[in-house]
């Protein structure tokens, strides 16, 4: 996993892939996004945190759906034909994150201003913030998306239902 550069430093070119939550726009590390694909049904799974929708069957690996707008203290949307899924691999796990859509891979090589609180929940969070132009794009490091206590409710939750941990 890329880290991300510290605050107010030069980052070396990073190319991202940004995608859409309403009106706001945030990114992935590319490295880190396996590919981008359609919505799909997703099935729930008892006992996960609030930020995972369910899972789904990617060529029988159970993948969680996480919900990023959770995270991020918006409206939770409903799962809609139009929406996307990326798919991607953290130090601990592979998961799909529903995406209002995915934009093109850009090369950034800006500087990354640290994500402070409280422009909105969950910010703390967030790798850091680009400025391209007039847009601030969230820069997003899937490694930090659960808190230690959801990964633990994950880890029992995929484990209840026997699901092979991806």
């Amino acid at each position: 996993m890329t880290t991300l550069a510290t605050p107010s430093t030069p980052s070396p070119s990073l190319a991202c892939l940004p995608f859409f939550l309403d009106d706001r726009t945030f990114a992935l590390p590319l490295e880190a996004v396996e590919r981008v694909t359609r919505m799909v049904a997703v099935t729930p799974l008892p006992g996960a945190p609030a930020v995972v929708r369910g899972v789904i069957d990617m060529a029988g690996d159970f993948l969680p759906v996480v919900d990023p707008r959770v995270r991020f203290g918006m409206q939770p949307m409903r799962v809609l034909p139009y929406q996307q899924l990326v798919i991607l691999r953290t130090t601990r796990r592979r998961m799909a994150m529903q995406v209002d859509g995915a934009g093109e891979v850009f090369q950034w090589t800006g500087v990354v201003s640290p994500a402070t609180a409280p422009l909105w929940p969950g910010l703390e969070l967030v790798a850091g913030v680009a400025h391209l132009g007039e847009e601030m794009i969230m820069l997003h490091d899937p490694d930090r998306f659960f808190l230690p206590d959801e990964e633990e409710a994950l880890r029992a939750a995929l484990e209840k239902r026997g699901e092979p941990q991806g």
